[in-house]
Parts: C-alpha cells; sequence; structure tokens
C-alpha cells in the first residue's frame, strides 16, 4: 500500500467552497465499513434528504470553524475543520473520501492538526468519533488519542501537542 503523504497539500477553504462541496459530493459521507450513507444507513431514497439534512446541521456547528481540503494535484482526498477552544484545537470534522482511504490521508490532515495546534500555543487536539465507527477508532488510537469522555453514541478523544 502505498502512502501518498509526499504528494498531499493543505489548502485553506472558504465557508462557501466547503458548504458547496459538501452538497455536491457525497462520497464523503459514506461509512467505510457498510457502504452506507451516513452511520444510520438511510434507505436509498432518503440517502440525498439526510445527507442534505447533515450538510446543513454541520455548517450550523462548523460556523465558526477553519475549514481545510486535502488535496492531490486537483482533487480533493479529504475534508476537516478545526476551531479553537481555550487550551486545544478541536477537530469538528475530518473525512476521506473512499476512494484514498488507508493511504495515508488522515494520518497527514491529523499531522496538520497537531501542527497548527502547537502553532497557535494549544495543549491539546480533540476530537469525537462514533462508537460505531471502529475504523477511525483504531487509526486515532495509533495516532496517540486517548478518551477524554464518552456518551452514548460517541467518544471525545484527546492528544497531547505540548512539547516535551
Amino acid at each position: 500500500m502505498r502512502k501518498l503523504c509526499h504528494k498531499l497539500e493543505i489548502v485553506s477553504a472558504r465557508r462557501r467552497q466547503y458548504l458547496l462541496f459538501s452538497l455536491l459530493d457525497f462520497r464523503f459521507f459514506k461509512n467505510s465499513e457498510t457502504g452506507n450513507v451516513l452511520f444510520f444507513g438511510a434507505p436509498r431514497r432518503l440517502a440525498p434528504l439526510a445527507v442534505f439534512s447533515y450538510i446543513l446541521v454541520n455548517e450550523v456547528l462548523l460556523f465558526r470553524s477553519a475549514r481545510f481540503f486535502a488535496k492531490l494535484d486537483d482533487e480533493v482526498a479529504g475534508i476537516f475543520a478545526v476551531h479553537e477552544r481555550r487550551d486545544a484545537l478541536y477537530v469538528k470534522s475530518l473525512a476521506v473520501s473512499p476512494w484514498w482511504r488507508r493511504l495515508g490521508v488522515a494520518t497527514f490532515m491529523l499531522d496538520f492538526a497537531c501542527r497548527l495546534a502547537r502553532r497557535l500555543n494549544k495543549t491539546w487536539v480533540e476530537l469525537g468519533v462514533l462508537k460505531a465507527n471502529t475504523d477511525a477508532q483504531k487509526l486515532y488510537a495509533r495516532y496517540g488519542f486517548r478518551v477524554k469522555a464518552q456518551d452514548k453514541w460517541s467518544f471525545t478523544l484527546r492528544k497531547s501537542v505540548a512539547p516535551r
């Protein structure tokens, strides 16, 4: 399996670009394990409605977040958004296209988030992950994230980025 890190770049995305991209490109919202849209596996006819609703709610939640694309040449391989908190940089959204999964794209985006957190003098990088998304949980554990909190459906994970 080849890694693409040397060819990837992170570019800032304006709100409108990010929203338009999300509305036009559903593949980022497919679960890597089951191939269903989102984690609840909406029926085929309801999938666009579920995705549009999810994207619009996500846009409200990302209101003050910085948005980024991970690009390989001119193609978007991953998208993510971060939000500053008092002592942490919170990754509010992170998705990799199914065609680019398991090639180092998510790790590249996490590396960028950690570097950004250090530049902003944050102690932690935090993120949320659904309990059903075991592949993402394994990735985050390998990357050094540990459970900070949990609720019925998800975990909040954190990783220290403080200088040692």
